[in-house]
């Protein structure tokens, strides 16, 4: 078959177009970036009975049928549950009228509320259908309404014209905050919310001030500068507190968005092995947040993906008293089974794929499955093979019918598999994680308990432990790294403290100092941002650096996005299709953890010097 009535390119042109680049080589596993972007190519017709479920679900809650429902579904790693959450959030941006948030990074499985509050203030700042973050659609929502109710001829406005209106330097509102006032004022007649979460809100309409707004949002404190100029009050809760302020929080915001758009809230990833201190697993934690969420909200549709097996032995655990399954899946009584591609949806995809590449190169194949048989491709679908096997396959059987001589020089040699997907990976946007601690954390204890049993910068690694006595510690001193260096033990406690206001980096140097309590032979700060002389944080410093010999290791955006790269190709190895052996491997071959400079800096030998290049915010 012939795609275009173009004259067809030579088989010398099509050969050497497909010597140069093999562009099924790549990791056939749909991440953040590939949800909120441009996404895999989609053949729509694959496991449609699960998107159309979706989306009658939400019909349903448009139309009132009923307030709150949420959709189940389960498959094999590969066949394509992550691309479905892809199709709903693409689909959605072209048609508008919703909301999106798309949970797949969790974080400190004990603070899950706090972790999903960040979730939700990271999704919202994404692109939505109007051209404008998601954040600025629901401002522009309740800015409006605040118009209307006060004058019923009032001229509305789109959330692109209010943003561009007060980002515009010239522009009166843009130069005079009050105009935050007013509106928080007259909305918070027509809905009783926290007038701060509305100010926040509304603040996200200016570009100069929606980041700080947005961090705010998030549950993240402010510089004491910034917080003063926005009029946000920093928390002054505990810790210990974080969990029951968030979900309130969370509450209001997911309440706020039902008002003015259909609410979609998809959580993926949910079968990784990790527990909380209470013993349950991912699932269950998610699980547990899912039932909270839908007997909290006012209207939305709640999106679960997972293995059958996570289903079979985690949720359905839960005793039905307790709610859980019935609220994980709720628009029927079981998770809908996504079903392996046959060979027409194989055909479908294969020439998707192949369709934008040779329209990159202003080809023409004789047939749209070139250099492919449609037939084997028809023979794949009796194989129940997984999306992933499949691309597998063509990536192995992706060659010219003719070799042309000599052979162009290969553009993108074919990388080892660790390496596709620590790439992959390192080209995902992380939003601020230089303030997710639970990031943070994970990724360095990740990067030390790869160098157990290895020497760098001359201390032996043996292990990676927790902090006690918890209580004390209350989580400011994130691990311990043991070892031995000159046949002395070592103990090195590590505490990321990013924090913007001085409660918190106080609370923590003030662990960090103890070093009989919490079984230290030295303390390692890992922060990017300066102390603020005046903070009571000063003197435990002071301490630190200059009486025990402790240090202070820069944060830096290019030493640990490489960790958490790594951390998440570890945590996702199932999907990417490798094994333990093969990612440490990798981390061996590349010193891809010895070599770390973060990592280093917290090993060797303290400088006993103040960083002089930390940021003043």
């Amino acid at each position: 078959m012939i795609m275009t009535s173009s004259p067809v390119s030579s088989i010398e042109a099509l050969s050497a177009a497909i010597q140069s680049y093999n562009l099924f080589d790549k990791p056939a596993i749909v991440t953040n970036q590939d949800v909120w972007d441009k996404g895999f190519p989609d053949v729509e017709t694959l496991n449609a009975e699960a998107s159309d479920a979706i989306f009658r679900a939400i019909e349903q809650v448009r139309s009132g049928q009923c307030k709150v429902t949420s959709i189940a579904m389960t498959a094999e790693p590969g066949v394509g549950k992550s691309h479905i959450i892809s199709r709903i959030r693409h689909r959605l941006q072209a048609e508008g009228g919703a909301l999106f948030v798309y949970a797949r990074k969790y974080g400190n499985l004990n603070l899950i509320k706090y972790q999903f509050q960040q979730i939700l203030a990271d999704s919202l700042s994404q692109i939505g259908s109007q051209g404008v973050m998601q954040w600025q659609e629901l401002a522009a929502d309740m800015a409006n309404k605040a118009w209307r109710a006060m004058n019923p001829n009032a001229q509305l406005f789109s959330a692109k014209q209010l943003v561009e209106t007060f980002s515009n330097p010239n522009s009166a509102a843009a130069k005079n905050i009050d105009w935050v006032d007013k509106l928080a004022a007259d909305f918070r007649r027509l809905k009783r919310v926290d007038p701060d979460i509305i100010r926040a809100i509304l603040l996200t309409l200016s570009e100069d001030y929606a980041p700080h707004a947005i961090k705010w949002l998030s549950g993240k404190s402010l510089s004491e500068a910034k917080s003063n100029a926005l009029e946000l009050p920093n928390p002054d809760y505990e810790d210990s507190d974080k969990e029951a302020e968030a979900f309130e929080t969370v509450c209001q915001l997911l309440n706020l968005i039902s008002d003015y758009n259909t609410l979609i809230v998809c959580f993926d990833e949910l079968d990784a092995n990790e527990v909380d201190d209470a013993g349950l697993t991912r699932a269950q934690v998610i699980a547990s947040l899912v039932k909270d969420l839908f007997d909290n909200i006012n209207r939305g549709v709640i999106v679960t993906v997972m293995l059958p097996d996570t289903w079979k032995n985690k949720i359905k655990q839960f005793s039905n008293a307790s709610g859980i399954p019935a609220r994980v899946s709720a628009a029927q009584p079981n998770p809908i089974d996504l079903n392996y591609m046959d060979g027409s949806s194989i055909v479908k995809l294969v020439t998707l794929w192949l369709e934008n590449f040779y329209k990159d190169k202003n080809l023409v194949p004789p047939t749209a499955t070139y250099p492919f048989e449609k037939e084997e491709l028809v023979e794949l679908g009796r194989q129940k093979l997984t999306v992933r096997q499949i691309l597998r396959w063509c990536a192995d059987n992706f060659k010219p019918r003719i070799i042309v001589d000599p052979a162009p020089p290969i553009i993108e040699p074919i990388k080892p598999p660790v390496e596709l997907a620590f790439n992959k990976e390192l080209e995902e946007g992380l939003g601020e994680y230089l303030e997710d601690f639970s990031l943070l954390e994970k990724a360095l204890k990740f990067g030390f308990r790869t160098l157990i049993h290895k020497n760098v910068e001359g201390v032996t690694i043996q292990d990676v432990t927790g902090v006690e006595p918890k209580r004390d510690n209350a989580g400011y001193i994130n691990f311990k790294v043991l070892g031995t260096e000159k046949d002395k033990v070592v103990k090195i406690g590590v505490s990321i403290l990013q924090y913007s206001h001085g409660k918190g980096v106080t609370a923590g140097l003030s662990r960090l100092v103890q070093y009989k309590k919490f079984g230290l032979t030295r303390g390692c700060l890992v922060r990017s941002k300066k102390i603020n002389p005046r903070w009571n944080a000063q003197t435990h410093l002071d301490k630190l650096i200059s009486e025990l010999g402790g240090e202070w290791a820069m944060l830096k955006v290019e030493d640990v996005k490489p960790l958490i790269a790594i951390q998440s190709v570890y945590e996702a190895r199932q999907d990417y299709g490798l094994s333990e052996e093969q990612i440490f491997d990798f981390i061996d071959v590349t010193g891809l953890t010895a070599n770390n400079p973060l990592l280093k800096e917290i090993l060797s030998d303290p400088s006993g010097q103040i960083p002089t290049d930390a940021v003043d915010e």
